[in-house]
């Protein structure tokens, strides 16, 4: 499956609409680096994901779990022409996020 890095330009715009198709999909949010703790989430609905250019920062919330991702620099996404796997996010420290949903989300047609 190939990996899309996203433009930070579409950054708000996507992870608007993929909060909107994903609510309550159930997600898996993990982080990799220095001092991060490994699995955040497992098998949560997802309740929330938003982009906030003022404070440069991104929000996962899935069932009572709310991981902040401060300074994101890149946005990859795993995605077939037709199926969204999973997202990884990386930070200004270098530091992986990975946001996996439990079912693959199928996407509209081009």
């Amino acid at each position: 499956m190939p990996l899309t890095q996203l433009s930070r330009s579409q950054w708000q715009t996507f992870l608007d609409w993929l909060a909107r198709v994903l609510a309550d999909h159930q997600v898996e949010v993990e982080a990799t680096g220095i001092g991060l703790r490994g699995l955040q989430a497992e098998w949560l609905p997802l309740s929330g994901l938003s982009y906030d250019a003022g404070n440069d920062a991104l929000v996962v919330a899935a069932g009572r779990v709310e991981h902040l991702i401060r300074r994101p620099t890149q946005i990859h996404i795993d995605q077939e022409p037709q199926w969204l796997y999973s997202m990884e996010v990386v930070d200004a420290e270098s530091n992986h996020h990975f946001i996996v949903f439990k079912e693959p989300l199928s996407l509209p047609a081009a």
